[in-house]
């Protein structure tokens, strides 16, 4: 397996990103990972996910959205337009350089998983969709999103979400896994009840009895990744 930096521009922002290559990847299948809000593609879940991904055969990218990680921009300023165009740039780029744009999976992670599930609604070349602890609308008002450390987005954030009405095209995405934990702190594990509600099939969903908004338990992690990779692997 082999690591890979590489950056690309959205809207003049350089999005800079990895990929994880595995032996022979000419025309293997890839998995976009988007990392959430305040997070980036250097968290510990992600890169445990493309390491695996890329044991097994796939491309998987990782990539900072602007504004996260070493990407330019500032996170104040992100919104979920912007997010949705980062990943239109790497879906661009991954087309540009491989012969892979007609086996495309989406990894997402919380509202990561949101800007997922939009893009997967609207661009054909998506195959398949795996979603953890993902929200079906985000919060509109400061107090959702003021968590003690983390900085204050600006107004065109909340304005923005309005924009974007996810239960209304979520019924064009087939091929999707949801997967959330039951004592998630941030996102509550009814969000997910109600994406799959929504969802076209085939699809499919597991809740972690025990399973924090993090996945932080071990077990549920390596649990959680098994069923994405072999979600993948059915539909890539």
């Amino acid at each position: 397996m082999k690591v890979k930096s590489f950056n690309t521009r959205s809207e003049g922002y350089k999005i800079e990103g990895n990929i994880h290559f595995p032996g022979h990847h000419q025309s293997a299948p890839c998995v976009i990972c988007s990392h959430g809000l305040f997070s980036s593609k250097e968290s510990s879940k992600f890169i445990a996910m493309a390491e695996q991904l890329a044991g097994e055969g796939f491309v998987a990218i990782r990539y900072d959205h602007r504004g996260c990680g070493v990407s330019e921009g500032k996170i104040e300023e992100t919104t979920v337009s912007d997010r949705l165009k980062d990943l239109d740039s790497i879906i661009r780029f991954i087309g540009q350089r491989f012969s892979i744009t007609r086996r495309i999976g989406l990894f997402g992670s919380s509202m990561g998983g949101y800007i997922s599930l939009l893009k997967a609604a609207q661009v054909p070349p998506v195959s398949a969709v795996v979603v953890w602890a993902t929200p079906f609308k985000l919060g509109g008002t400061r107090r959702d999103y003021n968590e003690e450390g983390y900085p204050l987005l600006e107004e065109s954030f909340y304005e923005d979400l309005n924009n974007h009405k996810l239960l209304e095209i979520i019924g064009r995405i087939k091929r999707c896994f949801v997967l959330h934990g039951q004592k998630d702190e941030l996102v509550p594990v009814w969000h997910s009840n109600k994406i799959y509600e929504n969802l076209a099939d085939p699809k499919k969903i597991e809740i972690f009895p025990c399973g924090d908004h993090r996945f932080t338990d071990v077990t549920d992690r390596k649990r959680a990744m098994d069923l994405s990779l072999k979600f993948f692997k059915n539909y890539l």
